[in-house]
């Protein structure tokens, strides 16, 4: 899996890419925010990243910022990366749209599981999205089929018994129009 690191500390950085390269990711190097936001804003953007809060050009919350306000991308599961240790930094971070943040020093181990439930997410809102595309589609052919029989045909809700779809043929037969039908 791909993975953005935005730090502008060339030793930390270096120490943060041959972790993770070493874990089998492909990574994405960039030393200050404008960079990340960049990168992060192409057509094979990371979709793990890890961002440090303080870099020069934009800082870390605003590159969260900007990609939590870019929906036309897929989900992006963001770590911030601090040695900013108050509980107030952590609600700002969170609130700007992380979804985890590690203090510096980097602990592997902390690093590695937090990691690991970013490619969860990620994969489960990938399962999701496929999901709801197969039920989208199942949904278009059950409306064709229903349209093409030739006989009234009424779907009611077994619970409250409310009309929830009606072919055209059951509409003509009613006298009414679908949207006072269902």
């Amino acid at each position: 899996m791909k993975i953005l690191i935005a730090e502008d500390d060339p030793v930390s950085c270096k120490v943060l890419e041959a972790r993770l390269r070493n874990w089998g990711y492909d990574v994405v190097v960039t030393r200050d925010g404008n960079e990340a936001w960049q990168a992060l804003r192409g057509n094979e953007a990371p979709r793990l990243a890890i961002l440090d809060w303080m870099m020069p050009g934009i800082d870390g919350v605003e590159v969260c910022q900007k990609v939590r306000k870019d929906s036309e991308k897929p989900y992006t599961y963001i770590i911030f990366l601090t040695a900013l240790n108050q509980v107030e930094d952590l609600v700002l971070g969170m609130n700007a749209g992380a979804d985890d943040y590690i203090r510096k020093p980097v602990n592997e181990d902390e690093l590695r599981v937090r990691l690991h439930a970013g490619r969860r997410m990620i994969e489960l809102q990938d399962e999701l999205i496929a999901a709801r595309e197969v039920f989208r589609e199942s949904e278009e052919r059950l409306k064709t089929i229903l349209e093409s029989i030739q006989a009234g045909v009424l779907i009611i809700d077994p619970e409250t018994h409310v009309i929830i779809e009606a072919n055209t043929f059951a509409c003509k037969i009613i006298g009414a129009v679908k949207e006072r039908i269902v």
